[in-house]
């Protein structure tokens, strides 16, 4: 599937119901009206590029399970956030050292990505498995809580490391639609930065995490 044949809906936020994709190919959705409220969106070998035009990007079940899973991750939210406080938006992929955990989707694994988020609220996402490859998460108006699970608290037995890491990447990039990022960055531009991870937090020279100048921190 190519960035022109955009899957556009307007149901989810309108009526009772999740969405739900699963496909060998990259998925690209936007929704035009209202929240997006996820089940499961999953691309077994390509991205995932979500967007919304008035409304938040939603964990639609609240449970522990990968929300998203894919190579490249693109989460753009236009009049609202990306997950919630106590209920993040969870993620397999976006990262490298992927493994089979029972937090995934489908049995594929992801081949080595990166995430992208923007959105006007707050972002509150987690990694479920292995390290996370950041090249971009900017929240205009919130907060930004960058969460990588600490595998042995799913699976006691794990035979890791799994390098539970969040890589904020010092390489320029762009989005899977185009938009060109000269550095790894987080932003929260009138809020805070809260960054949890279950091993390192690595931030090569030259890449940026900022929070507001008045009344904002990194945590």
């Amino acid at each position: 599937m190519s960035v022109r044949n955009v899957l556009e809906g307007g149901s989810s936020g309108l009526a009772p119901g999740l969405v739900r994709a699963i496909t060998d190919e990259s998925v690209f959705r936007s929704e035009a009206v209202g929240d997006l409220k996820l089940d499961t969106v999953a691309s077994n070998y390509g991205d995932v590029s979500l967007l919304t035009l008035s409304g938040a990007i939603l964990d639609g079940s609240d449970d522990p399970q990968a929300d998203v899973q894919a190579r490249n991750i693109d989460l753009i939210v236009h009049n609202g956030g990306i997950g919630a406080d106590g209920n993040e938006l969870e993620i397999y992929g976006a990262g490298v050292g992927q493994r089979q955990n029972e937090l995934r989707i489908t049995t594929a694994v992801p081949e080595t990505g990166r995430l992208y988020a923007q959105a006007d609220d707050s972002i509150h996402i987690e990694q479920v498995n292995a390290a996370l490859n950041v090249l971009q998460v900017v929240s205009a108006d919130g907060n930004v809580d960058l969460k990588v699970l600490d595998t042995v608290l799913v699976n006691k037995n794990f035979s890791g490391p799994y390098g539970e890491d969040l890589n904020l990447l010092a390489t320029s990039g762009a989005s899977l639609t185009g938009v060109p990022v000269t550095v790894g960055n987080i932003s929260a531009l009138n809020g805070n930065v809260t960054i949890e991870a279950g091993d390192d937090v690595n931030l090569p020279d030259g890449t940026l995490i900022r929070a507001a100048t008045a009344g904002g921190q990194i945590l």
